[in-house]
Order: structure tokens, then C-alpha cells, then sequence
């Protein structure tokens, strides 16, 4: 996090008196905004209606961006739980990063701020983590009779990625005949909507941080239909294409998860409204966004 200013930096695009004292309000309440804040006018100055203003002051005010103090907090935590609640030992679990082994992802640098938190507690050592779901499922020798496998992901949106590795992690488990093995899943957050996925796993699972969608959880009745009414205003100023992404497919969010969640200097999960971080609008112009993601 860069130096705090108390001040917003200056921006070619102007706002009234009014917005700037509301935006700077924003900005001590987020203090992650104030590293963008030139993308933040940027964002606010693309609303045409002070109803658009006010809801994406309000999304932004719910909006959790977690730093690295916040997930050492949250890791402590998860030891805990995986120690003293579910009553694993370090003999018998294995801490496996969700992805696969195709791409780095959010789960691989999670389970390396993770791993640390074990330290001193019975025994614990490097051997117990595995950067990859992959790894464990094609390497039949590292699937043992009557193991735990602790599945570890930093975010989980609609809980399709869940569902299909955890399924894949299954059927190599009857296929290499490894009995009595048990799957547990961590995520350092989950959306509320993605819980009945996960529930249908039959597995044991633990989030230290549970989230709502960003718009239908929060309102209701007309004032929903105009808030959502104010996001499709808002995201038909985007452009419906952008390096082969069609815009169609994350309205409100991918599976319209409507998420309200990111990690300091990850890539954005595409579950969040896309307002914050599509970087092409409507006329091909790029823009600078108050979130990244990288395709």
C-alpha cells in the first residue's frame, strides 16, 4: 500500500464539490481506493445519473479487498479450525492448493501464506502441503489408504470449479482403489450461493468469510429493481468483447455472483461485477479500472 495522501489525486476529469467530499469519505473507509483513486473518478465520472453514483458508492462501501495482515488473520484461524475442530493431524493430512496443474492460481499463493500457521503444531512440516489438486490425483502413490485431504482454495464464486475438481479428485481415488480416504475444503472466502454446491460434496467444509451477492442480497422490492436496473445502465457502456470474453458471460459477475471481494494485488476474481475491472468500453476506448484482471 502506497504512502496515504488524505487527499485524492488529480484526474483530467472534473466533479463537483459535493462528489469529491463523498468520494474522499470513501476513500478513509477503503483505504485500498486511495491507491486508485484517479481509476475511481474515472469509474465515477462514467455515470451519467447520481443513481448510478449512489450505487457504486454503496457497492464500493461493502466491497471487501483484503490485505496481507487480513489473510494472516484469517490463515491463523483456519489452523485452528483444521487442528481443534475437524482434529486432523499432521500423520495422516495432506493440505492440497485446489488448482490444477496448468495454471497458477489464487489457492497456490493462499496455501503459501497458509503453510506457516501450522508450525509448532504437532508436528507439522512442508511435507503436509502440495501446490497442486492435480499432483495428488495422477500420482497414485501419493493417495494413501485412510488419508485426509484438506482441498484449499482463496475464493470460491459459484462453486463450479469446486465441484468439477473435487469430483475428478474422486473418481482417481476409486479409480487407484484408496480406501477411506476423506475430503475437506477451505476457502478464505465463498460466496453464500455457492454453499448448496458445496453441501451437495457431502464434505466437510470451513470460509472464515462468508459473502452476499453485492445487489439482490442487500435490497428488495422496487429499490432492487432500481439498483439492478442502474448496473445494466452501467454495463452496457462496456464494449461486449474483449480479447475473446464475451461481456454476456459475466454480467453482475460471472454465474451473476454479484461478488464484492478481491485480494491486494491478485487477480480480480471474475465473479465481480465487471464495472470494476472490464477494461474496454463500449466505443473500443480503453479504461483504466479500479481493479485488474489479466486474461
Amino acid at each position: 500500500m502506497s504512502e496515504k495522501t488524505n487527499e485524492l489525486s488529480k484526474s483530467s476529469d472534473k466533479i463537483n464539490h459535493e462528489d469529491f467530499i463523498k468520494l474522499y469519505e470513501l476513500t478513509k473507509v477503503q483505504n485500498w481506493l486511495e491507491d486508485v483513486s484517479i481509476e475511481l473518478i474515472e469509474l465515477w465520472n462514467l455515470c451519467e445519473h447520481s443513481t448510478e453514483r449512489n450505487l457504486i458508492y454503496e457497492l464500493l462501501l461493502n466491497f471487501l479487498c483484503l490485505d496481507l495482515k487480513k489473510i494472516n488473520e484469517h490463515c491463523k484461524d483456519i489452523s485452528k479450525h483444521v487442528c481443534n475442530e475437524w482434529g486432523l493431524d499432521s500423520e495422516s493430512t495432506k493440505i492440497v492448493a485446489l488448482c490444477d496443474e496448468k495454471k497458477p492460481d489464487g489457492s497456490q499463493f493462499f496455501i503459501e501464506i497458509l503453510k506457516n500457521k501450522f508450525e509448532g503444531k504437532n508436528n507439522w512440516t512442508e511435507n503436509n502441503f502440495e501446490n497442486n489438486s492435480s499432483s495428488i490425483g495422477k500420482a497414485s502413490y501419493k493417495l494413501k489408504k485412510d488419508q485426509n485431504l484438506i482441498l484449499i482454495d482463496d475464493f470460491i464464486g459459484t462453486g463450479k470449479k469446486v465441484n468439477r475438481r473435487i469430483e475428478w479428485l474422486k473418481s482417481k481415488i476409486k479409480e487407484n482403489n484408496k480406501r477411506n480416504i476423506k475430503i475437506f475444503l477451505v476457502s478464505l472466502a465463498c460466496m453464500q450461493g455457492a454453499l448448496n454446491v458445496i453441501e451437495s460434496l457431502e464434505i466437510k467444509f470451513f470460509a472464515p468469510i462468508i459473502l452476499k451477492k453485492g445487489i439482490s442480497d442487500y435490497y428488495e422490492g422496487e429499490k432492487l429493481k432500481n439498483k439492478i436496473q442502474n448496473m445494466e445502465n452501467l454495463e452496457s457502456k462496456l464494449h461486449p468483447i474483449y480479447k475473446n470474453l464475451r461481456l454476456l458471460d459475466f454480467n453482475f459477475g460471472y454465474g451473476k455472483a454479484e461478488s464484492l471481494f478481491a485480494i491486494e494485488g491478485m487477480n480480480t476474481p471474475n465473479n465481480v461485477f465487471p464495472i470494476f475491472w472490464w477494461p474496454l468500453l463500449r466505443e473500443e476506448k480503453k479504461r483504466n479500472t479500479i481493479l485488474k484482471r489479466i486474461r
